[in-house]
Formats: C-alpha cells, structure tokens, sequence
C-alpha cells in the first residue's frame, strides 16, 4: 500500500459515507472492514511473537530470575489476543490460519 495504512483506511470510510447507493456503501465498509481484520491480524501475530521472545528471553535465567507469566503486561497482552479469537487462535487452543 503506498499511502499511509490509517489514511487509506479513512478515505475508504470517507467513500463509504458519501455513496449514496447503499450497495456502494456497503461495498466500501465491507473493504474498510477486511483492512481492519487484516492489520487486527498482523498486529496479534507481532503481540504473539513479542510475547514468546520475551518469556523465552526471561525463562533463560539470562536476565535474572523471575515468572513472566506474572507480569502485568504478559497477563494484558495474552487477555488482549484470547478476547480476540476471530483475530489469533492459538489463545484458543487452535492454530491460526
């Protein structure tokens, strides 16, 4: 995509909104919400990646001696992607697609 991802996103829903066809309007605001679904992907996958890199650094007993599970910010980043199964399913006991 050669425009930044939030302005493209914008001037979908911008297109949307100044149909007046409803097919039109549902046409844009179905193409808003696959680009919404497939960043909402991308951004589950990095968090996922994020989240296994920095237990596996921390469990190496490389950089001190602690859970990770416990932290405040692994429990919201794993609460973040399990309340999102349509999104990552692994949190789910599932593979993603």
């Amino acid at each position: 995509m050669s425009e930044p991802l939030g302005m493209a996103y914008e001037e979908s829903l911008k297109n949307a909104l100044r149909s007046v066809n409803p097919e039109e309007q549902l046409t844009e605001a179905n193409i808003y919400a696959e680009r919404l679904r497939d960043k909402n992907y991308q951004l589950a996958r990095a968090l996922d990646e994020l989240l296994k890199r920095y237990t596996a650094m921390v469990n190496s007993g490389d950089c001190g001696n602690w859970n990770p599970e416990a932290d405040e910010c692994v429990v919201k980043a794993k609460d973040a992607l399990a309340s999102t199964p349509w999104v990552f399913a692994p949190y789910h006991g599932k593979e993603a697609p």
